[in-house]
């Protein structure tokens, strides 16, 4: 599996256009690719205006095809003006270590 995490730091005047937008993108990629597996969406709870996106696909492919995609081919190159105080910041890249794919989704000690 693949991962990355993104850093969103919206203008004050746009921070509700950056959270619907991550939202919208976060609803339709799982739904419309089958290579991204889970697309979460944090708001900072002591930065109002940041916001984080983790997002896990099968692999590097599918996250290039997330990356070329109409959910995604908004924000690239997102000048920082209106919406975005800066651009678009990767946190970090890369392949899952742990947990390992094939133990599914439940957590130690819990059962479906």
């Amino acid at each position: 599996m693949y991962s990355v995490i993104l850093q969103f730091q919206a203008r004050p005047a746009y921070r509700q256009n950056v959270r619907e937008a991550l939202l919208a993108d976060a609803r339709l990629a799982p739904a419309h690719e089958e290579g991204t597996l889970r697309f979460e969406v944090i708001e900072d709870e002591t930065r109002p205006n940041e916001f984080y996106v983790i997002a896990i696909y099968r692999d590097r492919a599918a996250f290039d095809t997330h990356f070329a995609g109409p959910h995604c081919r908004w924000w690239h190159g997102v000048p920082s003006e209106p919406w975005l105080a800066v651009p678009v910041s990767v946190l970090g890249r890369g392949t899952i270590l742990y947990p390992p794919p094939d133990i599914g989704t439940e957590r130690p000690g819990t059962t479906a």
